[in-house]
């Protein structure tokens, strides 16, 4: 079976253009690593902007799963305790999957 890929290249042509490329030495290998944005949000500003971004999308699911970042970062900071007592959500909950 071929599968036809972009610019009418075949399964068998990359994987030999690959192989030929590993031979030569030419070909990069990246390890990639899981990014978490919780990480990246490290203040109140920062926190109110990825929720704004969240919220332009109106896709209901996606604002949920930003919320649950944001949750997750304040977890990461200890300020968790000050948002609980500020909104009266016990945000532990959210946390458990």
């Amino acid at each position: 079976m071929l599968i036809a890929l972009p610019g009418g290249l075949r399964a068998r042509d990359v994987n030999a253009r690959v192989k030929s490329a590993k031979e030569r030495g030419q070909l990069m290998i990246e390890k990639l690593t899981t990014y978490d944005p919780a990480v990246a949000l490290v203040d109140d500003e920062e926190m109110t902007f990825f929720m704004a971004d969240a919220f332009e999308t109106g896709d209901s699911a996606f604002i949920a799963k930003a919320l649950g970042v944001v949750v997750r970062a304040k977890v990461m900071l200890g300020t968790v305790k000050d948002a609980e007592l500020s909104s009266g959500i016990d945000h532990r909950k959210q946390i458990q999957k």
